[in-house]
């Protein structure tokens, strides 16, 4: 299916200003950004943060998890009222093909929504079978078909050739590591197309997770003294 293409680009705010500054606006719809990390770094709970996020800003949302969709949805009551939210939740797929009939039956379900981009977040690169070069080509046509903005995490990326070629594929990649003495999250973006043609990467947005509701909160350098 995925013939939509119905949308001009727009961005959807991240809801961390800073990194909406990094990112020229949030993320962009018909992209793909990575989110990079060594396991244990919370990337599964920074992608369940990007579509609470979105969600609330009123764009339709769909998550892969690989924490099944059980326990992901109890994370994610612990963080906002989700009757309130346009999310939905599924399993990671088998296969590629499955994938793309997913979000193609979850792009096609509600018209009404066009006039809003849409985040489609896959967490993560690990789960499938296929190359990670396969996978994000499938997630790129994906994202310009249904005008969303897609995001997908990925971890042993720093000894995978195969990933880091892929990564080549994507429109913007972030990273997730703890600072020195663990107190907040640092987000590094190395690469991002849409921040202007000039655009490095190398800049970095802290985060500071709070487990009781399961939620990053952007740092500035006035709040560090206060975190435990």
């Amino acid at each position: 299916m995925l013939k939509l293409n119905f949308e001009k680009s727009i961005f959807i705010p991240t809801g961390w200003p800073g990194l909406d500054a990094e990112l020229n606006g949030g993320l962009l719809s018909k992209t793909v950004t990575a989110v990079l990390a060594k396991p244990g770094m919370g990337t599964s709970a920074f992608a369940m943060n990007i579509c609470l996020n979105a969600a609330a800003h009123g764009h339709r949302c769909l998550l892969f998890t690989h924490d099944g969709v059980d326990l992901c949805f109890a994370k994610m009551l612990a963080s906002e009222d989700l009757s309130k939210l346009d999310i939905k939740l599924r399993d990671i797929p088998s296969t590629v093909v499955e994938l793309e009939n997913v979000i193609s039956e979850f792009a096609y379900v509600d018209n009404s929504g066009r006039g809003k981009s849409t985040v489609i977040v896959v967490d993560g690169l690990d789960d499938f079978d296929c190359s990670p070069t396969s996978l994000c080509n499938c997630l790129k046509k994906c994202a310009d078909s249904c005008n969303a903005a897609v995001v997908l995490t990925a971890h042993g990326w720093h000894d995978s050739a195969d990933v880091k070629n892929a990564m080549e594929r994507c429109d913007a990649v972030l990273s997730i590591a703890q600072d020195e003495d663990e107190a907040a999250t640092e987000l590094s973006i190395h690469k991002c197309r849409y921040s202007g043609p000039f655009y490095y990467g190398g800049h970095t947005v802290r985060l500071v997770f709070l487990p009781r509701n399961a939620k990053f909160y952007e740092l500035d350098m006035s709040d560090e003294h206060e975190v435990s």
